[in-house]
């Protein structure tokens, strides 16, 4: 059985980001909530830890942003759902170019993150599964290479012995 994916949670909204979590956790989700203002204490309050996924709320500050983006350059696989209150075409389209999963818009529903959440992972694991099979085939190409230059040289060998 897979090892539980992990999801973090970054919402102002404290209700919220609970009824997230819960949603999440019954989907079978490990989720930890990290509140808007943990970050103004710590540079990076997650250090050392890896997430499949990240829900993050980015209508807050600039250090919800500055979190954003030390999460996904030290998180390059994860997965990340956008939300905010306010639609901004200009800004999903940027942070979904950027290489988010989903934006979506306040007032959400915990059942949509969980769904969204279920649609990305599943999404993060064919893309893992395509970079194994790519460094396989890389692999195999390398191994097929040396093994023609090898024939290459045998034959080489048999072509000046006749």
């Amino acid at each position: 059985m897979p090892e539980t994916e992990k999801i973090l949670i970054v919402e102002q909204e404290g209700s919220l980001a609970s009824l997230i979590a819960e949603s999440l956790s019954a989907e079978g989700f490990s989720a930890d909530i990290l509140e808007s203002q943990t970050l103004a204490s710590k540079e990076y309050p997650v250090e050392g830890k890896e997430y499949d996924l990240l829900v993050i709320d980015l209508d807050s500050d600039e250090k919800v942003l500055s979190f954003y983006e030390k999460f996904r350059s030290l998180n390059a696989n994860a997965a990340i759902i956008v939300t905010a209150s306010s639609p901004c075409l200009e800004s999903a389209v940027n942070y979904l170019k950027g290489g988010a999963y989903d934006y979506l818009t306040k007032p959400i529903l915990p059942e949509a993150v969980a769904q969204s959440a279920r649609n990305a992972l599943e999404n993060r694991r064919l893309f893992l599964n395509i970079i194994t099979l790519s460094e396989e085939l890389k692999e195999a190409n390398t191994l097929l290479a040396r093994q023609k230059d090898e024939i290459e040289r045998e034959k080489n060998l048999l072509d000046r012995l006749l």
